[in-house]
C-alpha cells in the first residue's frame, strides 16, 4: 500500500481521538436508502493520516479506508445492509492497527463476520422478504454493539459472529419446518427406493431360472418391485392391498411357464382377468410411463398365447369359436385403466429426467472440477450452505435445507420465502459437472473487495 501523503503540521498522538470523531458522525448517519448514502472512511483519510507519522500506522488507514470503499460502494448490496457495514469502518480500523493478524488472514474474526452477514443477506433478492427484514433488523442492533468504544476487538466479534450464527441457524430452522411436508415426501421416497432395491434383487434371483422377455424381466425386477415397495411402505406388509400385488406377482411368474396339460391352461384361463387387473392398478400406483405397460402386456399377450395352444383348448372358454390370442387379447381389453393423477408443481423433484438442457453458452472447454468426483462433492453438503445453483433456466441463490439420511434426496430454500426446490441426488452431480453448482464461500466478499482493490492500485490511471 502507499502510504499517502503526510500533511504539513502532523500532530502523532492525535490518532485515536480522531478515530472517535469520525466513528461518532458515521454513527449518527441515518440508515441508508439510496444507492450513495453509506458512510465512507475514505471521505476522512486525510484527517486521519494527519495524526500519525507512523509508516505502518498510514499503509493500514490506506488500506481499511480504500478496502471499505470498495464494499459499502458494491451496488449489490441491500442500502440497509452497506449503511450497516459503514458503520463498522472505524471499529475495523481500531482493530487492525493494534492486531496485525487481521490484515494476514481471512479467517479473523472482523472480516468472518461481515463475509457470514453479507452472503446470508445475498441469499434474499426480494428485498420485502421477511427473512432479510428480519436479519437486518437482528444485523443492526447488533452492530449498534460492535462499535461500542473500548470494547472493540477480535473476541467482541467472536461474540458477535457466535450471536448472527445463532440467528441464521433459526431462520434455518423455521425453514426447515415449513418445508416439513416437502421433506417427509423425499423421506419416505428414499425409504420406498431403498426398499425397492432389495426387493428388485430378491425378484431377480427369483427370475434367474424362468425364461422370459427382456420387457417382462424388467417390469418385475424394476416397476413390480416399486410397486410392492410402495404399498408395503403405505399400506403396510400384511395389507390387503400388499397382498394382492403379491399375489399377482406370482400369478405372473406362475404364467410364464405354466406346466403343458389342459387344467393348467384352464387355470391360466381363469386368472387372466384378475392378474391383468391387479397389473394395471400396481402400474397406476407409481405412475408407469404408458408405453412401458403397453411394452409389458404386448410382451404377455405373446407369451399367454402360446401358453393356451398347445394340447388342445381348454374345456371351457368364454367363446369356442375364438383363437388363444383372441381370448388374451380380449382378457386384456376387459380392464380400463384408471385415470392418473398429475403431479402438483409443489410436489416436483427435479432430477436428470426433469433438468433443463445444460445451455451451451454456460459450458466451458476446461473446467474447474474436471479431476473432481462430483458425487464425493455432492455427499459433503450440508444443510445450512448457500449455494448459487442453475435451475429452472436461470441462476439462483439457494440454501439446503435439508438432505436425506441416505443423500438420494436435497431440498433447498428458494429466493421466494414459500418456494422450496427438491433435487435428486443425480441432478446435483450434474450440475456440479457442468459448472453449475457452487458454494458460495464464506470469505468470498472480502476476497473480492481485496481482488478489486489490488486491480486498481496496479492500474491507478
Amino acid at each position: 500500500m502507499p502510504e499517502g501523503r503526510q500533511s504539513a503540521g502532523a500532530a502523532p498522538g492525535d490518532l485515536d481521538s480522531a478515530l472517535s470523531r469520525i466513528e461518532a458522525l458515521l454513527s449518527r448517519m441515518p440508515s441508508a436508502t439510496g444507492a450513495t448514502a453509506a458512510p465512507r472512511l475514505l471521505e476522512h483519510r486525510a484527517s486521519l493520516l494527519a495524526t500519525t507519522g507512523a509508516s505502518m500506522e498510514r499503509q493500514v488507514i490506506e488500506l481499511i479506508a480504500r478496502l471499505f470503499e470498495i464494499i459499502v460502494s458494491d451496488p449489490g448490496l441491500h442500502p440497509t445492509l452497506r449503511s450497516q457495514l459503514g458503520r463498522l469502518q472505524v471499529s475495523a480500523l481500531r482493530i487492525a492497527l493494534h492486531d496485525p493478524e487481521m490484515l494476514d488472514r481471512h479467517e479473523h474474526p472482523v472480516w468472518v463476520f461481515m463475509a457470514r452477514l453479507v452472503n446470508a443477506a445475498s441469499s434474499y433478492p426480494n428485498v420485502s422478504d421477511a427473512r432479510l427484514v428480519a436479519l437486518l433488523s437482528f444485523s443492526g442492533h447488533l452492530i449498534d454493539d460492535l462499535t461500542v468504544q473500548g470494547q472493540q476487538g477480535a473476541a467482541q466479534y467472536k461474540r458477535g459472529l457466535a450471536a448472527l450464527d445463532t440467528f441464521l441457524e433459526g431462520q434455518l430452522h423455521e425453514q426447515q419446518g415449513a418445508a416439513r411436508k416437502s421433506i417427509e415426501t423425499l423421506l419416505h421416497a428414499e425409504q420406498a427406493d431403498q426398499l425397492q432395491q432389495q426387493l428388485s434383487a430378491r425378484l431377480s434371483e427369483q427370475l434367474a431360472p424362468v425364461r422370459t422377455t427382456p420387457a417382462i424381466r424388467r417390469f418385475i425386477t424394476g416397476a413390480w418391485a416399486k410397486v410392492l415397495a410402495t404399498a408395503m411402505l403405505e399400506h403396510g406388509d400384511t395389507s390387503e392391498v400388499t397382498n394382492s400385488y403379491l399375489k399377482a406377482l406370482d400369478d405372473l411368474v406362475w404364467s410364464l411357464q405354466p406346466p403343458d396339460h389342459p387344467q393348467s391352461r384352464q387355470r391360466l384361463l381363469a386368472m387372466l382377468p384378475g392378474m391383468l387387473q391387479r397389473l394395471r392398478a400396481g402400474a397406476a400406483s407409481i405412475d408407469l410411463p404408458q408405453a412401458e405397460r403397453q411394452a409389458v402386456l404386448d410382451d404377455l399377450v405373446v407369451v399367454h398365447t402360446e401358453a393356451l395352444k398347445p394340447g388342445g383348448r381348454p374345456a371351457a372358454t368364454p367363446d369356442p369359436a375364438l383363437t388363444p390370442e383372441e381370448i388374451v387379447r380380449q382378457l386384456r381389453e376387459e380392464t380400463t385403466l384408471p385415470p392418473v393423477a398429475p403431479v402438483p408443481f409443489s410436489d416436483s423433484l427435479i432430477d436428470l429426467g426433469s433438468m433443463d438442457t445444460v445451455p451451451a453458452a454456460l459450458m466451458t472447454d476446461t473446467t474447474a472440477v474436471e479431476t473432481e468426483d462430483a458425487s464425493d462433492w455432492v455427499n459433503r453438503l450440508a444443510p445450512g450452505v448457500r449455494q448459487r445453483i442453475f435451475l429452472n433456466g436461470r441462476w439462483t441463490q439457494a440454501q439446503l435445507l435439508w438432505r436425506s439420511p441416505r443423500g438420494s434426496y436435497f431440498v433447498y430454500a428458494g429466493e421466494a420465502p414459500d418456494r422450496t426446490h427438491s433435487v435428486t441426488q443425480r441432478a446435483l452431480e450434474r450440475l456440479r459437472k457442468a459448472e453449475l453448482l457452487e458454494t458460495v464461500e464464506g470469505h468470498s466478499p472480502i476476497q473480492r473487495a481485496v481482488d478489486a482493490l489490488i486491480r486498481r492500485l496496479d492500474n491507478p490511471a
